[in-house]
């Protein structure tokens, strides 16, 4: 028998968006209960970022504030979206410092204290206490597999534990804050859960999508061999010099002198620059060999010196860098309250789309989990309390489940399909896109899906549902990219 869980609001995903939806929701009445794919904000974005709110109110006014995040989005942003972040993000942050997050002052917004790799804990710490002592239940190691509509609302949504067993949490409404795709990329810098899973439990419910070629490439990730993948502070690219195995400079190779600071103002020409080396077969380094103590004082930045001379061996020898998969600012099309066009489902996070356009201003990502997650899991709480729960389906429990032939009878296990995703959209769907390449992205995808997956045992089909609904997002990216023939923002075509 398949265990049914009764919850007002269901939230789905426990990173900052979750979280902050969660609280909101059970603010307005509602009974709530949040599903983490691992133990509640570990497999985050929110966890392990470097804590840093882009906000208004700290240099800059809301308007001015607003305009950058347009110009920055090349003015595909949604401008209501836009409006209500530039005026509402200065009081969520003092939110969260009032309830014990510690942060410092920088001249656009502020950046959490706990040190480096796991800054983000001083932000996810505090909310996930603050649900907690809310009444908020939170179930851990449970991945979402479908929505189950009834009279054209959501009305149920089925899951499966990590040991493969099978549940279906009856709702009123659902939140969806499953985080990005990035990891869809086989160079990332996301959680390994962020298989993009979200968007197609949206959009097979009927939600609408969008702007999914927008993928945001970060240019400074560290690529030692045996040493930990750390993401490279945009001012050290300024006090540091980046230069190929050639020794050449990279920033006077590809014009990119006038662009200071080049990894914030010029972002995407560099990982396109460092990209087309490693498709040179050249390697690209960042040298700090050179830095004086004062050159590693930032005020967006922990004392990540130490970090890096220990683990990098930054003094001794310059740093392997390249590009890395980052953020996308594509998704689920939803209004200021977080609604899509399907009845009782909402969205926040970097699950959804609109905010950034097609380029995401920096320090907008955390900023919005706090923003849209409060004002979408208030919405879903209105929602349930207006509307009450949907009718329950008469479907038999055991034909709640999606079907299962594309987990039973498949030719590739879990793990090789991802890995056949990572490779297609890292070749193909990366920083430098063409015709030739997207085209041959969409046909191995759709091939891939023919395969489709192969469950030897129960504890593969948590993993194997995601990545399943990760392929139907990696086609949706290839397709996107495809369709759009103008590079725009971070989406470049050469061709």
């Amino acid at each position: 028998m398949m265990e049914e869980v009764n919850t007002d609001v269901l939230v789905i995903g426990s990173g900052g968006a979750g979280l902050r939806a969660a609280i909101a929701a059970r603010q307005e009445g509602c009974s709530v209960t949040v599903i983490s794919k691992s133990s509640a904000t570990r497999g985050t974005t929110t966890l392990i970022s470097n804590g840093v709110f882009g906000s208004s109110g700290f240099g800059m006014s809301a308007d001015e504030y607003a305009t950058l995040t347009l110009d920055t989005g090349c003015h595909l942003n949604n401008p209501s979206l836009v409006k209500v972040l530039a005026e509402q993000i200065p009081l969520r942050i003092k939110e969260l410092s009032e309830r014990g997050a510690r942060f410092k002052e920088a001249t656009s917004g502020v950046v959490a204290l706990r040190k480096p790799p796991d800054s983000g804990r001083e932000v996810t710490d505090v909310l996930l206490s603050w649900a907690r002592s809310s009444g908020v239940q939170i179930i851990d190691w449970v991945t979402a597999a479908e929505f189950i509509a009834m009279e054209g609302r959501v009305a149920a949504c089925t899951a499966v534990r990590k040991d493969g067993s099978r549940l279906v949490f009856r709702t009123g409404a659902v939140v969806l804050a499953t985080g990005g795709a990035s990891a869809l990329f086989r160079v990332h810098d996301n959680p390994v859960f962020h298989v993009g899973d979200g968007y197609a439990l949206a959009g097979r419910a009927g939600a609408e999508l969008r702007d999914m070629e927008f993928s945001q490439f970060y240019p400074l990730i560290a690529s030692e061999p045996h040493a930990p993948r750390l993401l490279i502070q945009p001012f050290l690219a300024e006090a540091g010099e980046l230069v190929n195995d050639r020794g050449e400079n990279l920033l006077e190779k590809y014009s990119l002198t006038d662009a200071r600071p080049v990894a914030l103002r010029a972002r995407d020409r560099l990982s396109r620059a460092l990209f087309r080396e490693c498709l040179a077969g050249r390697t690209v380094y960042l040298d700090l060999r050179g830095l004086q103590d004062k050159d590693w004082e930032d005020p967006f930045a922990h004392n990540v010196q130490r970090t890096f001379e220990r683990r990098l061996k930054c003094k001794e020898k310059p740093v392997r860098i390249m590009p890395t998969a980052h953020y996308t600012m594509g998704g689920v099309v939803v209004d200021s309250e977080g609604r899509t066009a399907v009845e009782g489902l909402f969205a926040a996070g970097e699950v959804a789309c609109g905010l950034h356009g097609a380029n995401r201003l920096g320090g907008n990502g955390l900023s919005e989990t706090l923003v849209f997650g409060l004002r979408a899991g208030a919405a879903a709480g209105r929602y349930c309390r207006q509307q009450g729960k949907p009718p329950r389906s008469s479907r038999r429990e055991d034909t709640l489940f999606p079907d299962s032939a594309p987990y039973l009878s498949g030719k590739l296990l879990p793990s090789e399909v991802l890995n056949r995703i990572r490779e297609i959209l890292w070749n193909w769907c990366g920083p430098v896109r063409n015709k030739e390449g997207l085209t041959r992205a969409v046909t191995e995808l759709d091939g891939l899906e023919d395969q489709a997956i192969l469950c030897r045992k129960a504890t593969d089909m948590a993993a194997a549902i995601a990545i399943w609904n990760g392929l139907y997002t990696a086609k949706l990216i290839a397709r996107g990219a495809l369709d759009r023939p103008v590079s725009v923002g971070a989406h470049f075509r050469e061709d």
